[in-house]
């Protein structure tokens, strides 16, 4: 987002400065031929009240035109006057005759007349009355006024006054120069500025995003501080905090209800037990076996409340004891106890060292990943128990070679109540729960824990790594 913002600022400021550029260029340029447009008119206006614009025939208009040019002074950017006598090109009373000739020896390499109009190409002594904006022999360009001399039915001669524009030019290249260096040292200041500005914007919104991004279920008792910053982001960091203290209120709901409704299955479960058992002891064969399916089904609950109760115990950051656990001892034990899961070929590896865990509840995460394993794989297949010590972190991983699970599942293998296709196809009697507990207690740890698909060969493991490891 700050980098956009940057380039919005700068492209923003950029137009602008660049249409005001424009502008600045265009009317500098507008405002210089305006006033060499107001000086040829005040020559025009000087001219006419001269004796020559009263002649009354062409000789005299000649004699005076050369007076009054000859009284003019003139300097290096004076302008150039032209007097036309007559309709022609030949008989011309000028102050530059250099200029003149050089337009005659054009005309007649060219071989043409020149077009009429504003910008013309031709000439001066081809420029239409009015003003006109005419190429010069020097390749400069001139601007020229031109007016009949004499009465319109029966004209003596044309007045022409011209001047270069070749000023307009320098002023216009002068002012380019000057804002190409004006334009570099804004843009840099305007990029500084415009990332500060960014910076400001976009780092109460990173903290915010920062703080949501960190809020889990176990965490939601944390809230934003309120004061400082824009009106804005004080807003969103109340309408942010008043939905945390919404979730917050619903997960607690949630929590309660789930620790109730355990404690409260617990004791019909064991009474319904305690009467299966009584009624079982005279029941014939038949209702024997209807008892023990009924049974079953009381055990399975019985499990599913217990990790019910677990996994609120959870939620609610039940207190964790962090002792240093011997990880030798704990796969000694694991190697005792895992034949009491079901018969599989286990085979689970040593390390030495201790991890600084909580020993039952890091038990737990171990039946529960090996029930998992014996529950998707046949009698006599195979299990398997890797530990491995990486600098600080110990790592343990748990395959199997049973039917395995899809990429797509193993993704969603520690969601509450999921279960494979496979685990679905074979009736396991799972609750769905014993894996989302195994991640909630190695994250409670501060460990990670995740699954990998064993491919077309079938198969699965899960793996779950742990802080705290001493090789020592």
């Amino acid at each position: 987002m700050r980098a956009r913002l940057v380039l919005a600022i700068v492209l923003a400021a950029a137009v602008v400065l660049g249409g005001s550029f424009y502008a600045l260029h265009e009317r500098t340029g507008a405002d210089l031929k305006g006033e060499i447009d107001d000086q040829l008119r005040s020559d025009a206006v000087e001219f006419a009240a001269s004796p020559a614009a009263s002649a009354r025939t062409e000789r005299q208009l000649e004699r005076r035109a050369r007076s009054f040019i000859s009284g003019q002074g003139y300097h290096g950017d004076s302008r150039i006057f032209v007097v036309q006598v007559g309709g022609g090109r030949d008989d011309v009373v000028t102050n530059e005759p250099d200029a003149i000739d050089g337009e005659h020896e054009a005309q007649e390499t060219e071989g043409g007349e020149s077009p009429d109009g504003d910008d013309a190409a031709g000439g001066m002594l081809d420029a239409p009355f009015g003003y006109a904006t005419i190429d010069a022999p020097d390749g400069g360009r001139l601007r020229v006024l031109s007016e009949q001399i004499g009465p319109s039915e029966a004209p003596l001669g044309t007045f022409r006054v011209a001047q270069s524009l070749a000023p307009i030019g320098d002023a216009q290249g002068s002012l380019r120069d000057t804002l190409l260096v004006v334009g570099i040292a804004a843009g840099a200041l305007l990029v500084l500025a415009a990332l500060w500005i960014a910076t400001l914007v976009a780092r109460p919104l990173s903290r915010i995003a920062t703080f949501a991004s960190d809020i889990e279920a176990s965490g939601l008792d944390r809230r934003l501080a309120e004061e400082g910053g824009s009106a804005e982001i004080r807003s969103l960091t109340v309408s942010l905090n008043r939905m945390l203290d919404r979730l917050q209120a619903a997960f607690d709901r949630e929590r309660e209800f789930v620790a109730d409704a355990s404690h409260e299955l617990r004791t019909p479960v064991t009474i319904a037990q305690g009467e299966l058992d009584l009624l079982r002891r005279d029941a014939d064969p038949e209702e024997k076996e209807r008892l023990d399916v009924v049974r079953r089904e009381l055990k399975r609950m019985e499990r599913l409340v217990a990790e019910m109760l677990t996994i609120a115990s959870q939620d609610s950051e039940g207190a964790l004891r962090h002792d240093r656990v011997d990880v030798s001892d704990l796969l000694s034990d694991l190697r005792r106890d895992a034949p009491l899961m079901g018969r599989r070929r286990y085979e689970i590896a040593d390390l030495g060292g201790t991890v600084e865990a909580d020993p039952d509840r890091l038990a737990q995460v171990f039946r529960n990943l090996l029930r998992n394993a014996v529950a998707h794989t046949e009698v006599d297949g195979l299990i398997s128990v890797e530990a491995t010590g990486q600098g600080d972190v110990v790592r343990f991983d748990i395959t199997d070679d049973g039917p395995g699970f899809s990429a797509a599942e193993a993704t969603r293998l520690f969601d509450r109540f999921y279960r494979t296709e496979s685990s679905r196809s074979q009736g396991g009697s799972g609750s769905g729960l014993g894996l989302t507990i195994a991640r909630s207690i190695v994250e409670a740890h501060g460990g990670r824990i995740w699954a990998e698909a064993g491919g077309e060969e079938g198969g699965g493991r899960v793996s779950f790594e742990l802080p705290g490891y001493w090789a020592g």
